[in-house]
């Protein structure tokens, strides 16, 4: 994927909807940087707490609470993950953050500031920036011009099966729904994005604040 800045593609897997009250157990990115080669991440932890988790998660997770409880502690898949942005970015310098990207990415976002709130660690602000590229922007753009049909849903395992992306036995494991993402970016780019030297224009509608 073009990647003319500092961004994380990412997905989380949780044991719920709700962050006030659920967590993470899956966190899963692939970092892209100018100049520098993927860095692609994958943990699944203990959630920060066991108190609070939805059987519909458990199902959609293809996971148990005995597997959940298994995992590592979510403190050290936090501190690793923490470790590895804190490679791309100078959480001291405020002119360097980078972006966090997802399908549906504000909703993982929101669990990843929990995440690092959790862990007492108040920064998460100066390792990202206050928007999230969420490719759920880019599909309803898609189908408001009528590229992806109106009668189709944009659930990420529908795109994927309307632009021919392969998920395998991977859906709603994160790092295969990373991967995937990816490949959906990259079509838009290649098909409908219109870039001009090195840069490219797009419709700003596929960012949003987190609230």
């Amino acid at each position: 994927m073009n990647c003319p800045r500092k961004i994380m593609n990412a997905d989380t897997e949780t044991t719920g909807t709700d962050p006030s009250i659920h967590n993470i157990w899956q966190f899963s990115g692939r970092i892209h940087c100018p100049g520098k080669d993927v860095h692609e991440f994958n943990y699944k932890m203990r959630p920060f707490s066991m108190e609070h988790i939805s059987e519909d998660a458990l199902k959609v997770g293809k996971v148990t609470k005995e597997e959940l409880a298994e995992f590592m502690p979510s403190k050290q898949a936090f501190e690793e993950i923490s470790a590895i942005i804190k490679t791309y970015v100078d959480p001291y310098d405020k002119t360097d953050k980078m972006v966090f990207s997802g399908y549906q990415g504000n909703f993982d976002a929101k669990f990843a500031r929990k995440f690092w709130f959790h862990h007492g660690d108040k920064f998460y602000g100066s390792l990202f920036e206050p928007y999230v590229y969420d490719g759920y922007g880019l599909a309803r753009i898609l189908r408001f011009y009528g590229i992806i049909p109106t009668t189709q849903n944009l659930k990420l395992t529908s795109v994927c099966e309307f632009f021919g992306i392969d998920l395998g036995e991977g859906a709603h494991d994160a790092l295969a729904d990373v991967i995937a993402y990816e490949k959906f970016i990259e079509i838009c780019e290649d098909r409908y994005f219109n870039f001009t030297g090195d840069k490219k224009e797009c419709n700003d509608t596929a960012f949003s604040e987190i609230k």
